[in-house]
């Protein structure tokens, strides 16, 4: 099982444009490895703040290696995330509006 890491952002009641990434273009989670322990790993998004994160090393003319930042697709289900998000931002949108701190505009 992957657990996902999540980024604390400073301007949460301002709606992202990508809830997958909440607009950082990169998503942390954590999978098990071979030796039975937890490791931190890196996905790139698939939407435009993820573009900056892209890299194959195996395509690089100078110093190759087999690094890479996989995309989202490829390790977690993106539209689960997208929806979890969703959710812990509306509540969190929701606790803001009903506390006064957020006018409901743009």
């Amino acid at each position: 099982m992957q657990e996902v890491i999540k980024k604390q952002e400073e301007n949460e009641e301002k709606q992202p444009k990508c809830f997958i990434c909440m607009d950082t273009g990169i998503i942390l989670y954590k999978k098990k490895t071979i030796f039975g322990y937890y490791a931190e790993y890196a996905a790139r998004c698939t939407c435009e703040a993820g573009q900056k994160y892209i890299y194959e090393g195996r395509e690089c003319k100078e110093h190759k290696s087999e690094y890479r930042v996989p995309s989202i697709d490829e390790v977690l289900d993106k539209f689960e995330l997208a929806k979890n998000n969703y959710e812990q931002w509306l509540a969190k949108t929701k606790k803001l509006v009903e506390g006064g701190k957020v006018s409901g505009k743009d």
